[in-house]
């Protein structure tokens, strides 16, 4: 099944059962609406890579984002996994956030040094990166989380402002894909 097509995903509202005091989402979005998949949409399909592998770095939930603070045993499980996928399709270019960017480093699963080269995404003060490739890994690529790219516009259109950081991200993907 497709995460970004054919899931429908909770809205953030929650709202507290007046009988049991069970919190459950009140919402959910349209299959592949919610911001998370518009935004993974459309920056594949601007770079052309619309059939690209896309995976959640943690496979847990938590209700709080503020919970979200993995162990050690649980970042290793995922990464497994992750490391797994990356060798077993040879990928060349991995885009990811700043978020993830930490973890990797934090927990040392891949040897990443200081960018290589920066470019300014478009929102606030957020830049998109380019960190070499090291010990067999694929070159990586930060940008913002994909929430925000999808609420570039209506549908999979961007708005103008993000324009040149995603030709940006085609060109390095492109290069190294080429």
């Amino acid at each position: 099944m497709s995460l970004i097509n054919e899931q429908s995903w909770p809205k953030r509202r929650r709202e507290r059962n007046t009988v049991t005091g069970e919190e459950k989402y009140s919402d959910r979005y349209l299959k592949g609406e919610a911001p998370y998949q518009r935004g993974i949409r459309s920056l594949l399909q601007f770079i052309g890579h619309d059939d690209a592998l896309v995976a959640n770095f943690l496979f847990f939930q938590t209700r709080r984002q503020h919970h979200l603070h993995p162990t050690r045993e649980e970042v290793d499980c995922c990464w497994q996994i992750h490391k797994f996928l990356l060798e077993k399709t040879q990928a060349r270019v991995l885009i990811t956030t700043a978020g993830v960017i930490s973890v990797l480093r934090r927990f040392e699963l891949m040897n990443l040094e200081t960018p290589i080269e920066r470019y300014p995404s478009g929102y606030s003060n957020w830049n998109c990166e380019l960190y070499k490739k090291l010990d067999g890994f694929p070159t990586v690529i930060a940008a913002p989380h994909m929430t925000y790219w999808g609420q570039c516009g209506k549908g999979n259109t961007i708005v103008t402002k993000y324009g040149p950081a995603l030709r940006w991200i085609k060109e390095r993907v492109d290069r190294l894909t080429h």
